[in-house]
């Protein structure tokens, strides 16, 4: 089976700043997705043509049951008020989507915490931060009746806010606890791979090095589909460049393991599917790795820094804290010692171990990331 998801810009195309409905449906059949997940979804509003974005998608891809959410009433970016469940019929609302070519047994609406006030968001290439505010945020999660039998997916779309939608994505997967697995988790997260993972403690079908946005050329992937129980990725992922948006949709094939057992054990013999659990089995063990290799670095450094302000200061040499921070000083900042010469003693060891606790920050974080990024994915190839 083929999950996407999609954050659709209410239809618009950046292109030609048009919201065009056939336009979104043309992009919803060329995706081809069994289970699809929608954000930034316009229901009745004046500048989506009072189009239900949502029944034009379901009616594209040939759903036999879909579900708006409303995360906010009234027009995003003018008068709003946050979505409650009981808004009136054709009244203007926008929120998320999920839609399925597979029968629904049961839905549930999770509702996410709310960032309250305003907060300094420095966004790339500002000068300064700004305040900015945040809409309502809510998922939706449904147990379809799939091909190998019943399994759970969840759309969202969380907050731009840094470290308050991994707030909401903690709070959402606890939401999920006990729901029947497999467990299927998407939508546009608005943070990185790495983060999503340590966040959710969900596994992802789609791995790093599928960028997702901004759609003209990708270097961030911020929409993911990410899993947990016996599911497993039968093709590599997609970031699908479609005729609207800021995002490129994201797809992903994949199978349950009694759905897919004919590709476990193809005509060569290969267990596809022992190989894709392998890969999640590697792909903790190097997240793991990358997050002690983080934690090290840091410690060595903090330690590197506590030497500084002991030596500027004049500590007692014979205190046991005060000569373990010089040992470490001296094992682990050894390179940049005598590197920069002044007047003051003291502010020059001050100055130098300083650069090397900066030293350890940098090297510590570079090759954290760099084991996340080479760390196997979840995707069985076929």
């Amino acid at each position: 089976m083929r999950i996407a998801t999609f954050n659709i810009l209410h239809g618009r195309s950046p292109v030609d700043d048009r919201v065009d409905v056939e336009r979104l449906a043309a992009a919803v059949k060329t995706l081809d997705a069994d289970v699809l997940g929608l954000q930034e979804v316009d229901r009745d509003q004046p500048r989506s043509l009072g189009a239900d974005l949502t029944a034009v998608a379901a009616e594209a891809m040939g759903a036999v049951d879909s579900q708006f959410v409303a995360a906010l009433s009234g027009t995003p970016g003018g008068t709003w008020m946050a979505a409650t469940g009981e808004e009136q019929p054709g009244s203007a609302s926008y929120g998320i989507a999920l839609l399925s070519r597979y029968p629904v047994v049961s839905w549930r609406v999770v509702r996410l915490p709310a960032l309250r006030g305003r907060v300094p968001v420095w966004f790339r290439g500002a000068p300064r931060p700004t305040l900015v505010g945040d809409e309502p945020r809510v998922a939706v999660a449904a147990v379809l009746e799939g091909p190998s039998g019943q399994f759970t997916v969840c759309n969202t779309h969380l907050s731009f806010v840094p470290g308050w939608g991994a707030v909401q994505l903690s709070k959402l997967v606890r939401s999920l606890t006990g729901t029947r697995e497999p467990l299927v988790l998407m939508g546009d997260l608005n943070m990185q791979a790495g983060q999503a993972v340590r966040v959710s403690g969900l596994q992802p079908l789609a791995t790093a090095t599928t960028p997702t946005f901004p759609v003209e050329e990708p270097t961030r992937q911020l929409d993911h589909v990410l899993a947990r129980g016996p599911l497993v990725a039968t093709g590599p992922a997609e970031a699908v460049r479609l005729p609207l948006s800021d995002h490129r949709a994201l797809m992903v094939p994949c199978a349950a393991p009694d759905q897919g057992r004919w590709l476990a054990s193809g005509p060569c013999g290969v267990d596809h599917e022992g190989m894709a659990r392998a890969a999640v089995a590697a792909h903790r063990v190097v997240t793991l790795l990358a997050s002690v290799v983080r934690l090290v670095a840091s410690l060595i450094a903090v330690v590197i820094v506590l030497h500084a302000v002991f030596f500027f200061f004049e500590a007692n040499p014979d205190n046991a804290l005060v000569a373990l921070a010089a040992d470490v000083r001296q094992t682990f900042g050894w390179f940049t010692v005598d590197l920069f010469r002044t007047d003051d003693p003291q502010l020059g060891e001050t100055i130098n171990a300083a650069l090397a606790a900066l030293v350890w920050v940098v090297v510590g974080n570079l090759v954290s990331k760099l084991l996340v990024r080479l760390a196997p994915g979840t995707r069985a190839k076929v």
